[in-house]
């Protein structure tokens, strides 16, 4: 059994490549697809992204020291023309299938979306799109972004960019191990810190400089390895087999027991960081990096970086074309991952790896980045025309209209009251002060469309995903922990730099009461709950009446919605459209009905109510024509149809 194996790629640099580390790699990847397919199987399977990076900082790491001990430098040529043979090949061919498959089965909001992916995915910085565009990396939502999971590869593409620099600078400054080591250690140190510290945990999990640390824990084994003579044949077999057995069992303990309600990443993340430090260093010959030395083991580390970046594309799309895949659907695609990735590693990676020498070297390396242009390019044509509405395709065809409708702002101007920026129709008649959240802006069509008709104007003050009530305790569903907070007391001096006749709230209330999990100071997660909801509503009308009494207070009940993520307009499987349902039946313990009866009951008697479920769900079905996702209104639907809004406008006319 081959354990260790030295090759001399040129004359300055050897590069290592340990059976057992390989091995380690197949203990990575298979926990994360495993949470990703059947999370009950694997709860923390996510710490499999952690390993990998202590796995990148010590083998990557150690190119660099080795370079730096024999010729002073860097070769960063080398380097690079490596990295882009090494991971670009089977990300190109990802991005061709991703984007081809989702013409015939994704929307155009969904295609725009994305289209987004591939380019931030394309130039390396997909963890900063998401940490923008779709927070938590645990909500259900991420089911359907199927270029999601490369938020790690953008991190991991981020170190390559800089480390090589730093170390170089470093030792141009210096010449000596000791002061690198120094800069390595305190970077290391303050990217844990910063973990630590770090209350937002969305962005603790997508942030570069939050996640360093993981990197830096293989980059320092590594150093002490290459300057300190810090051997593993130094120890003695039987200390060494006992730590790689410590190792293994604390990255085994961290899949099992590890789960959604950990904070993460955090001090629970040192224990896959730990596990995975003292398996190294045992040695390629202790007791469990023999075993992870096994071919199967080996194979399966081979083809991880395919495997990764194949399974969850395949994973998702199923979400998106089938309403609830069976669990033999999802072991399905798992095999065809598994059979795909070994085609791609042996049909392509392989061969273009070996492609270093003479003019097919230079010419591969610039092919791909010329292929990796394009595919940028690409992206950036997809969302500049919409997510590409026109497609000859039948689920574009007979609900793209219904997928691209969304309200926005178009139409509004954004104007400033008492230093808050807000948005407002054009007509300066502005009598209504519309807030809440996006099931608030929602109506903005009808909105301006009234505004026209009655010369009544109106001014929008949302924050999508935020109960705009006084006293909420973070974000809701996204990082907007500020101006959730800041919302009640920017609303005051709103109300006080302008004279309004009515106050229109709205929102999605059943979600913040019964559904929504809410960011609070210590990093953990509870539901805010409907007592919270009533004290909230209520707090909101005092805050209304105190500053501005004789304004009317107006609460427009919430729109059906669907309590779970099913698929769009009632479709089960997207590529069969012969069997579409004609709505949602009204049950009465819905989440969007316990929420508006929350509110009803504590705003009774102190507000006018607004309900719109007799035009939306007449005799208790609720049709999917009307919505754009689960729960929000189309903004034709909503300028055409959403007549029970017109009674606010009407008596100001």
């Amino acid at each position: 059994m081959s354990t260790e194996v030295t090759k001399h790629n040129d004359q300055t640099a050897t590069h290592f490549w340990r059976a057992d580390i390989t091995g380690l790699r197949a203990l990575a990847v298979i926990p994360v697809i495993l949470y990703h397919a059947f999370p009950m199987l694997a709860p923390g399977g996510y710490v499999g992204v952690d390993i990998f990076f202590v796995i990148s900082g010590f083998l990557i790491s150690g190119i660099i020291f080795r370079q730096l001990k024999s010729r002073g430098n860097v070769c960063y040529g080398d380097f690079y023309a490596k990295r882009i043979r090494r991971i670009l090949p089977n990300l190109l061919i990802l991005f061709l299938v991703v984007v081809a498959f989702g013409w015939f089965v994704l929307l155009p909001r969904e295609y725009e979306s994305v289209a987004r992916s591939v380019t931030a995915s394309a130039f390396f910085y997909q963890n900063f799109s998401l940490l923008k565009r779709l927070g938590d990396y645990f909500a259900p939502a991420v089911a359907q972004s199927p270029l999601m999971h490369l938020w790690s590869l953008a991190i991991e593409e981020q170190f390559y960019l800089i480390f090589p620099l730093l170390c170089w600078g470093v030792w141009k400054i210096s010449r000596s191990p000791r002061i690198l080591f120094a800069v390595i250690c305190g970077g290391t140190l303050l990217s844990l810190i910063a973990c630590l510290m770090v209350s937002d945990k969305t962005f603790d999990f997508y942030f570069p400089l939050t996640r360093f640390w993981e990197l830096g824990a293989g980059i320092i084994l590594s150093f002490c390895v290459e300057f300190y003579g810090l051997k593993s044949s130094q120890i003695p077999l039987a200390v060494r087999n006992t730590t790689s057995v410590i190792g293994f069992g604390l990255i085994l303990f961290s899949v099992a027991a590890l789960g959604h309600g950990t904070v993460f990443p955090g001090w629970a993340t040192l224990l896959p960081i730990a596990g995975s430090l003292l398996f190294i260093y045992s040695g390629h010959d202790a007791l469990i990096n023999r075993f992870l030395s096994l071919k199967p083991f080996v194979f399966i580390g081979l083809i991880s970086y395919s495997l990764y970046l194949w399974h969850w594309p395949i994973l998702s799309y199923l979400h998106i074309v089938i309403l609830e895949p069976t669990t033999w659907q999802l072991a399905a695609a798992l095999l065809v991952a598994f059979l795909l990735s070994v085609l791609i590693y042996v049909g392509v990676e392989n061969p273009v790896r070996r492609m270093t020498k003479g003019i097919w070297g230079k010419a591969s390396v610039a092919v791909l980045v010329i292929l990796l242009l394009g595919f940028y390019g690409l992206g950036k044509l997809i969302r500049a025309m919409d997510g590409l509405p026109d497609r000859q395709v039948p689920i574009v065809q007979m609900f793209g209209a219904a997928g691209e409708d969304w309200a926005g702002r178009a139409g509004m101007k954004g104007i400033s009251l008492g230093g808050v920026e807000v948005w407002a129709t054009p007509q300066e008649n502005r009598q209504i002060l519309f807030i809440g959240d996006s099931h608030t802006q929602q109506y903005a069509p009808r909105a301006q469309a009234l505004a026209e008709k009655t010369n009544v104007g109106s001014v929008f003050f949302t924050v999508p995903g935020c109960l705009t009530v006084p006293g909420v305790p973070g974000e809701i569903t996204r990082a907007r922990t500020e101006e959730c907070g800041n919302f009640a007391k920017n609303l005051e001096k709103v109300l006080a730099a302008h004279k309004f006749r009515k106050v229109v709230f709205s929102g999605k209330f059943g979600g913040y009461a019964f559904q929504t999990a809410v960011s609070i100071e210590n990093g953990q997660k509870r539901l805010l709950g409907p007592e919270f909801l009533a004290q909230g509503v209520k707090a909101l009308r005092d805050l209304v009446e105190r500053v501005s009494p004789e304004t009317e207070f107006v609460v427009i009940l919430d729109s059906a919605w669907l309590d779970r993520g099913a698929a769009k307009f009632g479709i089960t499987n997207r590529l069969d459209l012969s069997d579409i349902k004609p709505g949602f039946e009204v049950q009465p313990d819905q989440l969007w009905l316990r929420g508006n009866e929350t509110v009803r009951k504590a705003l009774e008697g102190k507000a006018t109510f607004i309900d719109g479920s007799a035009y939306l769900c007449p005799q208790g079905l609720c049709g999917f024509d009307w919505l754009i996702d689960t729960d929000h209104l189309r903004a034709s639907y909503v300028r055409d149809r959403a007549v029970w809004l017109d009674p606010v406008f009407e008596d100001l006319k």
